[in-house]
């Protein structure tokens, strides 16, 4: 098959770096053999968010005190953009668009979209938007949705949560879920209000339109990265996939970077595939109000650098 000749004429994750050429050619064996790009590289279009969604219902304490206002809000954007080697595949942008209601609750309306690059573009086309309604009182999802445009690969799944009677109903099946699952988009906004500490380890729960799944998230230290948007001083999260639910790659290794604040923002995600490695870095962001002013104003562009 054209993407296992790939993987042998090309660097792997584990030796030499990808140059642009390998890049780009490995994109193109792979779209030329599956008609769709490698699910790493899309994971990585759709924004880190499905990647620090690993960390969804975390049995970790929330943080007290003022750290425990919510350190999102209405009007908050961030803005990344992803690489595969160095090869700029992509941007991804989350943000906190509004305050809706479902099913009589007050939610926060969470979106995350990615476009490919105008390189990949030209032979690839990937257009994801993926949406959440987060309860406002419980940080719980209502609804999800997921709607991908990858090349000639096509999916929609819709997802209702209904926590009192335990279950979550998909466009495919229904599912037992428990007081803590929550979908990819949702967990990052919740886990921002967790206090993680270095050299802790917690088991989890989270759910994909067919079926739950189970990880292992590792704290595993702190270090200081420099990005466009600034230099930030993080905690480095390693999520470990322990059931075969078919949306992220047990082969390979993932590392998320959150700033060491009250803010919690993803500023780095890296991703090892079958052949080099993905990186989403934050670029630009603009703080929101507070969800719990419900005012639906946008916040103002503030630097979150030291």
């Amino acid at each position: 098959m054209l993407w296992e000749q790939g993987q042998k004429s090309v660097s792997s994750a584990d030796s030499e770096p990808l140059n642009e050429g390998d890049a780009m050619r490995a994109l193109l064996i792979y779209g030329r053999e599956k008609g769709r790009m490698p699910g790493g590289i899309i994971h990585g279009l759709s924004g880190p968010v499905l990647c620090v969604a690993l960390l969804a219902g975390i049995a970790a304490s929330p943080l007290t005190g003022e750290a425990a206002m919510r350190p999102f809000g209405v009007g908050e954007q961030l803005c990344f953009d992803v690489y595969y080697g160095p090869l700029k595949a992509g941007t991804a942008r989350m943000e906190v668009a509004d305050v809706e209601s479902i099913r009589g609750r007050d939610c926060l309306h969470l979106i995350s979209t990615a476009r490919s690059g105008a390189l990949v573009s030209a032979f690839f086309r990937v257009e994801d938007r993926i949406e959440s309604w987060m309860d406002v009182e419980h940080l719980r999802p209502l609804r999800f949705e997921k709607h991908l445009r990858e090349g000639h690969y096509q999916c929609d799944q819709v997802v209702e949560y209904f926590h009192m009677d335990g279950v979550a109903r998909s466009t495919e099946t229904t599912m037992e879920i428990g007081d803590g699952t929550r979908d990819a988009l949702s967990s990052l906004y919740w886990v921002r209000t967790v206090d993680l500490e270095p050299g802790s380890t917690f088991w989890l729960n989270s759910t994909s339109a067919r079926s739950s799944y189970d990880l292992r998230v590792d704290v595993t230290g702190r270090e200081r990265i420099k990005t466009p948007a600034g230099e930030f001083d993080c905690l480095v999260v390693e999520p470990h996939l322990v059931d075969d639910s078919g949306m992220f790659d047990q082969k390979g290794r993932m590392w998320i970077w959150l700033t060491d604040d009250a803010l919690r923002l993803p500023v780095q995600m890296v991703s090892k595939v079958a052949i080099g490695s993905i990186k989403a870095i934050l670029v630009d962001h603009v703080l929101g109000t507070m969800a719990s002013e419900h005012t639906g104003v946008a916040g103002e562009p503030l630097s979150l650098a030291e």
